[in-house]
């Protein structure tokens, strides 16, 4: 529910129904305004475990949201303990005054028991000069021991910081919108004896950055499960952060762990020759969605591609492979239904034919085209409305069939 939800007076069956249907979907995050009286003594059980404070805390005065909530912890210290989701935002990215760095910091000491900590902007900065710490220090104290899921929106973290917070001890969901622009290897007394508790990262990447500090970051990883990689924009140079190869040499480390992989972001194809995204070195993964510039490589749509199904995991399950509009891999005819053509059928066909010997488990095949105002650029959101759907070749549609893999191809109008 992530609708604003006003409650000013209902019958108390109704209610402790309402907030056990909160219980029986832990997940649910709601956002509540102030109750009636009767109300907030059954809300310090229950509700508050599933309150999400959202909080500016760039602005004064003391009718803000902030202060409110402030004032409210006064009156009954023991409620900031039952809050478990926290976010905080500033409507001055870039310029927090050391006046909101103390209102975050007061807030982050009062929420001892979170779990969750969403930050909309550049408070988690080490590189603050100032008194008090900022709260990039905070979490270097590590106070945050029950802290299992975090998200930084900033784009400037150090090394230090990260790896700091990878060994906060029951943190396994971390969201990065950039990665850090300095690369320095841990200090060894740093994180001997200590288990990274991570088990889903995503991971912004916008900057020319090569694939050792990316390799090195998931060698911490020791029980990653689920890997999101952002891909940013062209350098000046006419390169992506990274290529097919850097990705594939900087995920061995996860090789063993890894059951989910989801690369997005901008589609483009390197203008050097480069082979394409190696997964088969992967033990458990299973779910695979990519860039089509990393599984080919190339955008000739001529090029004859055999044994490209050796390089997917033997664990494989379902596989998503996302085209950039007009890159010349789906091609499609009007009217719809539309077939694919040309090379793409042979590709196709090995899928399919080697299902039994190479992928036993692999049961569903997906092909999305985006919308893109040129080759280098984000995706925008899927809308299938703006696709047709296409199919496969009768031949091939039948080795699908046969080997009891579903397919989508969906291209833009």
């Amino acid at each position: 529910m992530g609708n604003m939800a006003t409650i000013t007076k209902l019958p108390a069956e109704l209610v402790y129904q309402i907030l056990n249907s909160f219980e029986d979907h832990k997940t649910t995050l709601c956002r509540l305004s102030l109750v009636s009286s009767f109300f907030v003594s059954v809300a310090q059980q229950l509700l508050l475990r599933h309150l999400v404070l959202s909080v500016d805390i760039s602005l004064n005065g003391i009718k803000t949201p902030f202060d409110k909530i402030i004032k409210k912890f006064d009156k009954t210290p023991h409620l900031s303990a039952h809050v478990l989701t926290l976010v905080l935002s500033s409507r001055h990215q870039c310029n927090e005054s050391l006046d909101s760095i103390k209102r975050a910091l007061d807030l982050l000491n009062r929420v001892t028991s979170l779990q969750s900590l969403d930050l909309k902007n550049t408070l988690m900065l080490p590189r603050w000069d100032i008194s008090p710490p900022s709260s990039g220090s905070f979490l270097e104290t590590n106070r945050l021991t029950r802290l299992t899921k975090l998200k930084l929106r900033s784009p400037w973290i150090s090394w230090s910081s990260l790896v700091t917070l990878l060994y906060l001890p029951n943190l396994e969901h971390l969201s990065l919108d950039y990665f850090p622009d300095d690369f320095a290897s841990p200090a060894y007394e740093n994180i001997q004896g200590r288990i990274c508790a991570l088990r889903s990262l995503e991971l912004g990447i916008w900057h020319a950055q090569r694939g050792l500090p990316l390799k090195r970051l998931l060698e911490m990883t020791t029980r990653l499960e689920e890997f999101m990689l952002r891909m940013g924009p062209e350098t000046s140079s006419g390169r992506h952060s990274y290529n097919s190869s850097e990705i594939s040499q900087a995920m061995v480390p996860i090789h063993d762990t890894l059951r989910v992989l989801s690369i997005s972001g901008a589609d483009s194809y390197d203008a050097q020759p480069v082979s394409p995204l190696n997964l088969s070195g992967f033990r458990v993964l299973e779910k695979v969605e990519v860039l089509s510039s990393l599984y080919f490589a190339s955008c000739d749509a001529e090029r004859w591609r055999v044994g490209q199904y050796k390089l997917l995991p033997r664990s494989l399950v379902d596989l998503q492979i996302n085209f950039v509009e007009k890159a010349r891999i789906i091609t499609t005819m009007d009217p719809t239904p539309s077939v694919l053509e040309h090379w793409q059928v042979n590709w196709l066909s090995e899928l399919a034919v080697n299902k039994n010997t190479h992928y036993p488990k692999f049961r569903s095949l997906i092909l999305r085209e985006s919308h893109s105002q040129g080759l280098g650029r984000s995706h925008d959101p899927f809308d299938k409305t703006k696709c047709h759907q296409v199919e496969l070749p009768e031949g091939v549609k039948l080795e699908f069939e046969t080997n009891s893999i579903s397919f989508q191809g969906w291209a833009r109008r």
